[in-house]
């Protein structure tokens, strides 16, 4: 019998699990995700499951964001995460949902880590899913990147209102910011009622 407790199989289930949310994510955004960290997302503190489908009812507030357990991270990095409908208007013009820096992990009793930003107010406000009818269950992802260290400022951040979010390059953005490519993602459904 497998004894999956080995370290070299907790590796093998960690870089598995990775490889199941880059799936749905664009690959071109899951280059530089590490399988020693894992992005858990939480929407009114429910956590959400990497795939899962939510009613947009539950989406309205912001989201909060924790670390898995065993994630391996420096007690001094900071972390930049952003939320994209990589689905609308099509996955050559993504929608940015979110976007706020300086988070930090903390250290909790069951062994994640919960994110919290020094920031008050988010960098760009989260902006409740909205996809219009007919167009099938749209991708909300999340994507976490280690912010560069020292007196960060983010460069290139949209305004509050959706037709500024539109056509929300990620690359560019990422390069314009001298940012390594995400090292933790994961993402959730969400679909307009018919």
């Amino acid at each position: 019998m497998l004894n999956l407790l080995r370290p070299s199989h907790i590796s093998l289930l960690l870089l598995g699990i990775s490889s199941l949310t880059g799936a749905q994510i664009p690959p071109q955004w899951t280059s530089g995700f590490s399988p020693a960290i894992s992005l858990t997302a939480f929407f009114n503190g429910v956590e959400i499951s990497t795939g899962q489908s939510i009613p947009l009812s539950e989406t309205k507030s912001s989201p909060t964001f924790a670390l898995g357990k065993n994630s391996v991270t420096c007690a001094e990095s900071k972390y930049i995460i952003i939320a994209l409908d990589p689905d609308a208007p099509s996955w050559a013009s993504p929608v940015l949902h979110f976007m706020n820096t300086n988070f930090s992990a903390a250290e909790l009793e069951e062994g994640s880590k919960n994110l919290t930003s020094t920031n008050k107010n988010a960098t760009a406000p989260w902006l409740d899913p909205a996809p219009p009818a007919g167009t099938g269950p749209h991708r909300y992802i999340f994507l976490l990147f280690e912010q560069p260290e020292g007196n960060f400022h983010v460069k290139d951040v949209p305004g509050t209102s959706t037709s500024d979010r539109l056509t929300f390059d990620v690359e560019r953005w990422r390069k314009d910011n001298h940012l390594h490519n995400a090292v933790a993602g994961t993402y959730f459904l969400a679909e307009a009622a018919s």
